[in-house]
């Protein structure tokens, strides 16, 4: 079977959906070695995607292009539309509105243009729901991260249910030694991190709602509850809060930018809690991460996706409010967080190697 796989996004951020991207395409590889896969990428093939060249069943397909929406919606879907392929991938963003191969399969993270419009853009919403329904509309399976995400779309595109394919997200445990303690003090240093703080970890953009949790802590803070550093790490996305621009300035609030990959571990490790606002998720990956780094403590909104992922490993607080985040929040100092063994039983449920598993499957079926 020939598969070709858009992995575009690739060179231009490396977020949730671009590693999810990596890290599905990876397990694919390993789980179907006997398989043909077409890897599509731009401009230059990706670090990450170097170690792939050499395997016998892989070949890249390049295309060229500097401006993100051309390349997206015009170059890219020529260019797959000229590769015979039994199988289309579109494994992080909507298929393009061009694109109309029949063997597609697309992903839908989740509905947050119809959900929450208010955090993103208007040209933003309207491209996204078109995406949606087009890549609802084609997909022979709708791809999809969570039975959140699956309940939404059956009922916002009217796609049902056997007609898309639930993968979960796999976590990795780090590798050994990255997130001792000699790494730890390597990594505070370099961020220039308090020997103890509160971690949050997400790209700064409304959706994330880091605003309504510096808000609670500095309000905390004001009121004279000791409490440790807030740190805040990730790139800035858009539309940045003036709140959190004025933190920034005045160094009330730690923000650290992007975050390399090898630090990550010690990072997560470092922290006294692991604290997740998020006003709305598809899956939601950086708290489970911080547990398989270690983090005994986690604190995370109660949004549907992370109650779903998150079980009753977490401690949560109501969605988007600010007297139940500062109320958990105090409760965090005496919250001793869940049994290793719960933290080790949920995680297993997370598998990059069987959401391949599936989807390969399902190619096959298909």
């Amino acid at each position: 079977m020939r598969t070709a796989i858009d992995l575009t996004s690739l060179s231009d951020n490396f977020s949730g959906l671009e590693r999810m991207a990596f890290e599905l395409t990876k397990a694919m590889l390993d789980e179907a070695p006997e398989d043909e896969f077409i890897l599509v990428i731009k401009n230059e093939v990706p670090g990450m995607l170097k170690p792939f060249g050499r395997l016998s069943n892989v070949r890249f397909c390049r295309i060229k292009g500097k401006n993100k929406l051309v390349a997206n919606q015009l170059t890219l879907p020529l260019t797959m539309s000229r590769i015979k392929a039994d199988a289309y991938l579109f494994p992080a963003f909507p298929v393009p509105l061009l694109f109309n191969k029949k063997d597609t399969y697309g992903m839908i993270a989740d509905l947050g243009c119809y959900d929450c419009p208010q955090t993103m853009k208007k040209k933003q919403v309207l491209f996204f729901r078109e995406g949606a329904k087009h890549t609802a509309g084609i997909s022979r399976k709708t791809l999809t991260i969570s039975e959140f995400s699956k309940g939404r779309i059956e009922k916002l595109l009217h796609k049902q249910a056997d007609d898309m394919q639930l993968l979960y997200c796999g976590i990795n445990l780090p590798p050994e030694g990255a997130a001792s303690k000699e790494r730890q003090i390597r990594v505070r240093e370099k961020y220039s991190l308090p020997g103890k703080y509160y971690l949050s970890l997400s790209t700064v953009e409304p959706r994330k709602n880091l605003k309504l949790l510096t808000d609670a802590y500095l309000e905390l803070k004001a009121e004279g509850e000791e409490l440790p550093g807030l740190v805040l790490a990730g790139r800035e996305g858009w539309l940045m809060d003036p709140a959190l621009l004025k933190a920034k300035e005045e160094g009330s609030v730690i923000f650290t930018g992007f975050v390399d990959d090898a630090d990550l571990p010690a990072l997560y490790a470092g922290a006294e809690a692991f604290i997740f606002p998020s006003l709305y998720e598809g899956f939601g990956m950086p708290p489970l991460e911080a547990q398989a780094a270690g983090v005994k403590k986690v604190l995370s909104s109660d949004a549907e996706a992370l109650t779903e992922v998150l079980g009753d490993t977490a401690l949560f607080f109501k969605n988007n409010d600010r007297g139940s985040l500062k109320q958990a929040l105090k409760a965090l100092a005496g919250y001793e967080g869940p049994g290793p063994g719960a933290v080790k039983k949920n995680l297993e449920r997370f598998s990059w190697r069987e959401s391949a598993k599936k989807l390969i499957d399902s190619m096959h079926e298909g």
